[in-house]
């Protein structure tokens, strides 16, 4: 069953930890959205200045319905998705949100019209390119664009879509939930390989849904072209993409009946892929097809896979 946009509850979910800066430039851009059938949660992770106090403020003096609850304080994976597991169920779909960007008002109406198109019973993740802007909302440019096809051979060895974008229906969250906890590199990561794996449905948005504020104090974060192109080249030879795949792999292994049957199967030569001698690990990487969708990206993978950092 299709659900009706018009009748569609979102619960906006938002991680908070010492954001008193910007919360209510946030906050605003929350109570300027298109689509108003939507509740507020907050999980703060222990913050010591007045984040909290500007929310309830915020909240009384706009009549928003805002539930705060108190975070594991584990670091922002396990803030948002233990907050997942405890808000109310009696909603349709869920939005991650970060506590210092400003969303585009129509950000949860093009989310939800595209949700409300797909089978309530089938898990579905929305996701969007961003625009970024500095600590006082200058444009710094846009976010790398996604032009492929959102799959688990994709999801293994590439996020395509930051959390502060996503939005997941009730089958979606249901299946973060039944994974439970893992210790990951980030939520949102997690969150593209586990719904390609169990079979659900992503749709990528090329068009920017809010402006994500880079500040020193970000924990991930935007930088130039060329910065990125190093970055990766550092990561490659110092391993660190093969410590995320360590914990990826971890995190599936305990999940593994959660995933559909193909997946398994993909996951199985991916761990070959990242454990196995040289034939073996090309053998494994040929027949999986691990794709990113530029060419440059592609020859890094495969490199990655040579030099067993993968």
């Amino acid at each position: 069953m299709i659900p009706s946009i018009d009748n569609s509850k979102v619960a906006i979910l938002m991680g908070t930890y010492q954001g008193s800066e910007f919360i209510l430039e946030q906050l605003e851009s929350f109570k300027s959205q298109t689509y108003k059938n939507w509740i507020l949660y907050v999980s703060d992770d222990g913050s010591t200045d007045d984040t909290i106090a500007k929310i309830e403020r915020f909240s009384t003096e706009n009549e928003l319905n805002a539930s705060i609850f108190r975070g594991p304080q584990k670091g922002f994976v396990s803030n948002f998705l233990s907050l997942l597991s405890r808000v109310d169920t009696n909603v349709d779909y869920y939005s991650l949100s970060d506590q210092d960007d400003v969303w585009h008002s129509d950000k949860l109406e093009r989310a939800v019209k595209w949700l409300a198109s797909q089978p309530a019973d089938k898990p579905a993740l929305y996701c969007s390119r961003t625009h970024i802007i500095n600590s006082k909302g200058e444009s710094l440019g846009y976010s790398a664009s996604f032009n492929g096809k959102p799959s688990f051979n994709n999801a293994l060895i590439q996020n395509i879509g930051g959390g502060n974008t996503m939005v997941l229906n009730q089958a979606a969250r249901n299946a973060i939930n039944n994974a439970g906890i893992v210790d990951v590199v980030s939520h949102d990561w997690w969150i593209y390989i586990l719904i390609a794996g169990v079979g659900g449905v992503i749709h990528y948005d090329e068009n920017p849904t809010l402006d994500y504020r880079q500040h020193a104090s970000n924990i991930i974060g935007f930088d130039s072209a060329s910065k990125r192109r190093f970055s990766k080249l550092r990561d490659l030879l110092q391993g660190q993409t093969r410590v995320w795949n360590a914990a990826h792999i971890v995190a599936l292994e305990k999940n593994l009946a959660l995933l559909t049957a193909e997946s398994q199967k993909k996951f199985n030569w991916f761990k070959k892929i990242h454990n196995a001698n040289f034939f073996i690990r090309n053998f494994y990487y040929f027949r999986l097809r691990l794709y990113r969708p530029q060419f440059i990206d592609n020859l890094g993978i495969f490199l990655l896979v040579q030099l067993k950092r993968i």
